[in-house]
């Protein structure tokens, strides 16, 4: 009769395609969707600087120049605009930061003469700004000492527009002589670094997609949940749940049914979102069997515990409207929207302790590798037991008044 019944809602579901094309599209749609956008390298930080350069001249081309250079140019793309333009955009929030390069700068950096840069930053982004004042910061402190060991030099070669040959070559020897007048203090080195690679084995950094993937995949869980358990208000009103309750057969048996029905689902959707994310994310599987079943029976729990929601509702429209109530907020906290890392401590430490959210934190613990055994047999226990007694007292309900 349990094989009778997952059947039966088998073939319910498929005079149904759209709702099980949706279920089965939503991880595939997303992960589509992250491909897309993201792409599978790790994400960076990406700014724009706007430099207002109103000097002009060899060292304010060079100071602009430096964050166009290596992992900095990586990271920061820079424009040259006009100081009235570039304030104007910083108060519409189109830019990291607004460096602005008053006129005199270069005449001041020759004469060793103190000097003010404004930097204005966008209080609404918190990495870029920092980001681009410490590297600033950095290359003064760089200029200063540079100014100090070889400044003569520097004002020769900076003051002429187009230096001559001669003057090349005498700035060259100077520059060789100061290199090794430094020689006595860089070498023989004071400090020695030694640098020993480890032999455990480097994890490669995840793409923007893989770390959304949990959470997307859980908030499919929780939709397809929701609306298989609002299939027990279908049953009851068409009347199929009080004919079954005539037979000689168990009530256990048609729920029963229905979870293993719900389990063949969610099997399906598991591996075609982790397959999916593997190909296209460049997800972890190494961890695939035990991240499966999880997965798998986390989204029995979420569909059990929509059931317990469901059952206790005075009619169809209240299970909805309850059934939405709880929904929402859960995948808000329980990050299913945005992962545990990237929201407030303060949410995340509360979402960790919703149903969802403590699925979808030991999910990502065994695809990283860092769910001990000990810890994850805990995990799985607690899981049984709650799908033992939920299911238990769904059951009782079932038979006591939701068939009458």
């Amino acid at each position: 009769m349990l094989w009778v019944c997952a059947v039966k809602d088998l073939r319910r579901l498929r005079r149904d395609p759209a709702a099980f094309l949706m279920w089965l599209g939503i991880p595939l749609f997303l992960v589509t969707i992250m491909y897309t956008f993201f792409g599978t390298e790790p994400p960076k930080p990406q700014g724009l600087l706007l430099i207002a350069d109103e000097d002009e001249t060899f060292i304010s081309r060079a100071l602009a120049t430096v964050y166009s250079q290596g992992k900095l140019g990586e990271m920061i793309k820079t424009e040259k605009v006009k100081q009235p333009a570039g304030r104007e955009r910083m108060e519409k929030g189109d830019a990291s930061a607004l460096l602005i390069i008053p006129k005199g700068f270069g005449d001041a950096f020759l004469d060793n003469k103190p000097f003010r840069i404004p930097l204005v930053t966008n209080p609404s982004f918190r990495i870029m700004p920092r980001l681009i004042e410490e590297s600033l910061a950095i290359m003064f402190d760089g200029a200063h000492y540079l100014q100090r060991i070889a400044g003569d030099e520097i004002r020769s070669v900076g003051r002429a527009d187009r230096p001559s040959d001669l003057q090349v070559t005498e700035t060259s020897l100077r520059f060789k002589r100061i290199s090794e007048s430094l020689r006595r203090y860089l070498d023989p080195r004071l400090i020695d670094l030694e640098t020993e690679i480890s032999s455990a084995e480097r994890k490669p950094a995840k793409s923007f997609g893989a770390m959304f993937f949990p959470s997307m995949l859980f908030l499919s869980f929780l939709f397809i949940a929701q609306g298989i358990a609002m299939d027990l208000w279908k049953e009851r009103t068409q009347g199929a749940l009080r004919r079954f309750v005539s037979t000689p057969s168990s009530l256990g048996s048609w729920l029963g049914g229905k979870l293993l029905a719900a389990a063949m689902v969610f099997v399906i959707v598991t591996c075609l979102g982790m397959l999916c994310a593997h190909t296209l994310l460049n997800l972890n599987i190494d961890h695939f069997v035990p991240a499966f079943l999880w997965a798998c029976g986390s989204a029995l729990g979420l569909l059990v515990f929509m059931m317990l929601l469901v059952i206790y509702a005075p009619s169809e429209r209240g299970a909805g409207v309850i059934c939405n109530l709880v929904t929402f907020p859960l995948m808000a906290s329980g990050g299913s929207f945005f992962p545990f890392d990237l929201m407030p401590e303060n949410i995340a430490s509360i979402g960790r302790l919703t149903p969802n959210g403590w699925s979808l934190m030991k999910f990502q613990q065994i695809l990283d590798g860092k769910a001990g055994g000990g810890e994850l047999a805990i995990a799985f226990g607690a899981l049984l037991v709650f799908l033992a007694l939920a299911s238990t007292i769904v059951s009782l309900r079932l038979r006591r008044s939701f068939a009458a």
